[in-house]
């Protein structure tokens, strides 16, 4: 059930840092209560994100413009499935995703991100397509 607190501590881990050290101080006494690295943190992950692009068609039905995170519906899937889209790629797209919401389907360009057993829990949006003709 901590699998995914530690799969967010670790976020720094990436790009900015080599070890995670979280140290509790009682009366002037210190202990390590977690020590976490980039090889412990990767056998902790609960989701990996694929290392390819899936185009896919989607019915938009939930977006949230100030983080950027909202739920598709997709032809195969019966569920909705949550969406978030970069920050970085957030303000170019914005106004192009919410523009297509009213229409019944859209062509993403998306990351699949799939738990340990390889299903599909949720999706990066990276760009819109055109509808196919």
């Amino acid at each position: 059930m901590s699998a995914p607190l530690f799969s967010e501590m670790a976020t720094a881990l990436r790009k900015s840092a080599t070890s995670l050290e979280v140290i509790s101080a009682k009366s002037g006494k210190e202990s390590r209560v977690l020590y976490l690295n980039e090889r412990m943190a990767s056998e902790i992950e609960t989701a990996k994100v694929d290392d390819q692009i899936t185009p896919i068609l989607a019915d938009i039905i939930q977006y949230n413009k100030e983080t950027g995170y909202g739920k598709v519906r997709l032809a195969n899937i019966p569920r909705t499935i949550g969406f978030s889209i970069p920050s970085d790629a957030k303000d170019e797209m914005q106004a192009d995703l919410i523009s297509q919401m009213g229409k019944d389907m859209v062509f993403l360009q998306t990351y699949f991100v799939r738990d340990r057993a390889k299903e599909l829990v949720r999706l990066i949006v990276v760009g819109l397509l055109p509808l196919p003709e």
